[in-house]
C-alpha cells in the first residue's frame, strides 16, 4: 500500500496557494481590498501560484514518466487505473490552473497600476 505518496503529496502542495486566495476575498469581503496588506497578501498569491501550480504541475508529470522510464520498479504494485488516472488529473489541474490565473493576472496588474 505504499504506492505514489510522494506524487500524492507533490500535488497537495499546491493547496499553499489556497491560503493568499482565501484571504483575497476575505479582504474584498470585509472592504479592506486596498491596502498595503491586500497587495502583499496579491503577490504572495502570485509567487505561490506560479510555484505550487505553474511549476510544480508540470514538473510532477516530468518525474512521473521519468520514474515509469527509467525506474520501472517503481511501478511495480501500481494499478493501471493509478498510472492512468493520477497523470489525467494532474494534467487537468494544471490546465485549469493557467485559466485561473488570467484574472490573478489581471488583478495584480490594475492593482499596481501596470
Amino acid at each position: 500500500l505504499h504506492r505514489l505518496h510522494f506524487f500524492g503529496a507533490m500535488d497537495g502542495m499546491c493547496e499553499i496557494s489556497i491560503i493568499f486566495l482565501n484571504n483575497k476575498f476575505l479582504y474584498r469581503d470585509f472592504g479592506i481590498a486596498k491596502g498595503a496588506l491586500y497587495r502583499v497578501n496579491l503577490l504572495a498569491l502570485a509567487v505561490s501560484w506560479i510555484a505550487t501550480r505553474l511549476i510544480a504541475f508540470p514538473l510532477w508529470l516530468a518525474l512521473f514518466l521519468n520514474d515509469y522510464y527509467h525506474h520501472p520498479m517503481y511501478a511495480q504494485g501500481v494499478s493501471m487505473f493509478e498510472m492512468v488516472v493520477y497523470p489525467a488529473t494532474t494534467l487537468i489541474i494544471w490546465c485549469l490552473s493557467v485559466k485561473w490565473f488570467g484574472p490573478i493576472a489581471s488583478e495584480i496588474m490594475s492593482e499596481f497600476g501596470g
